[in-house]
């Protein structure tokens, strides 16, 4: 493939709004991140931080270490708000590669998604953009909530807002959004 879209959109009656639909739900206590350094977390309250995954979900560290963490991501405090770390792979040495970076210092929590919660979460922000009645809606999700929900269609959990205008969008290992000011990537 070669070549390159540009789209531009404008005029007077332009409005964008972005919106985030999470549905993680926190498990487990809390770990302070003691050592990381870009993507790769090393430690986790001084320990090897696969441990936190082998000790608390008995998730071996071995191929299928991806496959069966992807339900589990971190919760990660950043710039103010709640965003999502998936662990991509477990290292020899103990460390997890995540999706994104994780700052030394921080504080992390397992999480686990919610069937219910994610679908109820949904259906209450589809509610909010019918009150908005979008002509357009443009819907990027997580590449890794694509494979949490692989017992069902990929489109599974974004029904909610077939009705309301046509849309299109794509499954992607990062999104970023600005929220309370700042710039964050999710996964």
């Amino acid at each position: 493939v070669s070549g390159i879209l540009i789209l531009f959109w404008g005029g007077e009656d332009f409005y964008v709004e972005a919106r985030k639909i999470s549905g993680w739900k926190p498990i487990g206590r809390n770990f302070h991140v003691s050592h990381s350094k870009g993507n790769v977390i090393y430690k986790l309250g001084n320990v090897p931080a696969y441990e936190v995954y082998r000790k608390y979900l008995n998730i071996q560290n071995d191929e299928n270490f991806f496959y069966n963490a992807i339900e589990f991501p971190m919760l990660y405090e950043h710039n103010g708000v709640s965003i999502v770390r998936a662990p991509a792979a477990s290292n020899a040495d103990g460390s997890l590669t995540m999706s994104s970076d994780v700052k030394e210092g921080a504080i992390v929590r397992l999480s686990y998604g919610e069937p219910q919660l994610i679908l109820d979460s949904v259906r209450g922000e589809s509610e909010k953009y019918a009150d908005f009645s979008p002509e357009v809606l443009r819907i990027f999700s997580c590449a890794a909530r694509k494979a949490f929900w692989i017992q069902h269609e990929p489109t599974y959990e974004i029904l909610a807002f077939k009705d309301l205008a046509a849309s299109t969008g794509f499954f992607s290992h990062g999104e970023f959004l600005r929220e309370k000011g700042g710039l964050n990537q999710h996964n």
